[in-house]
């Protein structure tokens, strides 16, 4: 029979989640970072609004992930906006993976496969 311990999430004594050190694994030198995970209210609306929403609506879900998510190193609001690409899908993919218990590099390949044909920055992959 599973440990339910295996099956939840890990919280301190005031059953605030606790952090978690991962690697950013698409980035060279694999930086480290603290993250929490989503619990699956969050996570499952923010699917949701992926699924439905506007390119601004679905960045705006990144932005929110990274605030939830990250808490090493922090940034405000302001900061999550200008984080470069490479780095907001790093941290967006480490946080869903710690959440979805996928391996990043599976997050990381169907990310890959999802934009491979499609516009970015104004020019054709």
């Amino acid at each position: 029979m599973v440990d339910k311990k295996n099956m939840l999430f890990h919280r301190d004594g005031a059953g605030v989640l606790i952090p978690q050190e991962i690697e950013l694994e698409s980035l060279n030198g694999k930086p480290m970072v603290k993250i929490v995970p989503l619990i699956r209210g969050d996570l499952q609306m923010m699917m949701s609004k992926i699924a439905k929403g506007t390119d601004e609506e679905k960045i705006a879900v990144d932005n929110e992930v990274i605030m939830k998510g990250l808490c090493e190193p922090k940034f405000t609001e302001k900061e999550v906006k200008d984080l470069r690409p490479e780095w907001a899908v790093a941290i967006v993919n480490a946080i869903v993976s710690v959440s979805t218990n996928v391996p990043q590099k599976d997050l990381n390949k169907r990310v890959e496969d999802v934009v491979k044909d499609q516009e970015f920055l104004h020019q054709k992959k």
